[in-house]
């Protein structure tokens, strides 16, 4: 009988605990989440269920901050304008807010610079990626030609086994007659450990660089990201980082999640951006942003 007082006098104060620290605990004002891997199942989409969640979630009041590092024009088009407050696109090269239509850009990488990362990559088993609204350029050295067609054909066919809609590239190994006259980011995309060499060469007191995978490397100007991004618009909204829920998978959302209250990492993310996360949610592939939202925003809040 004893131990059975005590069984139940345990639970009534777990619950009691449990509900007193929904109680103390801050409403979340804003959400951050980054896209692909995170928000985006691996077709590509956001489900019906996330989309659900997303809209029940936003007419609470959440302000809701797409960080990606796709450019405005592709971050936008993945979710109904009516949900989305900003835009921190290019990994928070620029800020769009919706409720005006105005950006903030931070510096690009010049032409000079984005021949010298060429130059660099050039050196091992690289590709250089660079698209736009109008161009999407893939250039590798002459001697590594052989290497980028194997490379690419085995990225497609990922493409292709994963339903994700494949955009045509042009491929030249004469970067400097397409080079752009600035560039927001420069990608690479290799083996982890060309890669890594890559990472170690590059002059950190102008750029820096960060693994959105263990193959797709993207390098900026220094002083560039998404926790940056997000740090600007909560302070023109005049809401505290601990009412602020952050999202994502890759090392360049490891910034987002540090900047925010409470940064989660989905199950799928990289081996730092968990350990970089407060929290652990489902991967992107069951929903996890949405699972999260659900029970900490739409049941306790």
């Amino acid at each position: 009988m004893q131990l059975l007082y005590h069984a139940l006098e345990a639970l009534l104060f777990s619950f009691y605990n449990t509900r007193m620290d929904s109680l103390l605990k801050k409403p979340i004002l804003l959400i951050a989440t980054d896209l692909d891997g995170t928000l985006l199942n691996p077709q590509g989409r956001v489900s019906a269920g996330t989309l659900s969640v997303l809209r029940q979630v936003h007419a609470r009041g959440v302000r809701i901050l797409i960080a990606s590092g796709r450019p405005l024009f592709s971050a936008r088009g993945r979710l109904p304008a009516d949900l989305i407050d900003y835009v921190a696109g290019l990994n928070g090269q620029v800020i769009w807010r919706a409720a005006d239509g105005s950006t903030q850009e931070m510096p690009k990488l010049d032409r000079t610079e984005c021949l010298q990362l060429f130059e660099l990559a050039s050196r091992h088993r690289i590709l250089l990626n660079y698209h736009d609204e109008t161009r999407n350029l893939c250039a590798v050295s002459r001697r590594h030609l052989l290497f980028a067609r194997a490379f690419r054909l085995v990225q497609r066919s990922r493409w292709i086994f994963r339903q994700v809609r494949y955009r045509r590239q042009t491929v030249t190994t004469d970067f400097a007659s397409v080079c752009p006259k600035n560039a927001s980011k420069l990608c690479f995309a290799g083996s982890y450990r060309s890669l890594l060499k890559l990472d170690q060469e590059i002059d950190c007191s102008r750029w820096q660089g960060v693994f959105v995978s263990k193959n797709w490397y993207e390098v900026q100007r220094r002083g560039i990201s998404k926790g940056e991004a997000l740090r600007k618009i909560l302070q023109q909204e005049g809401i505290p980082a601990d009412q602020c829920a952050a999202f994502g998978d890759g090392e360049n959302d490891i910034s987002l999640l540090q900047a925010a209250g409470t940064g989660v990492a989905v199950a799928n993310a990289m081996a730092k951006t968990r350990a970089a996360a407060d929290e652990i949610c489902l991967s992107s592939a069951r929903d996890g942003v949405a699972r999260w939202l659900q029970e900490r925003i739409l049941l306790n809040q």
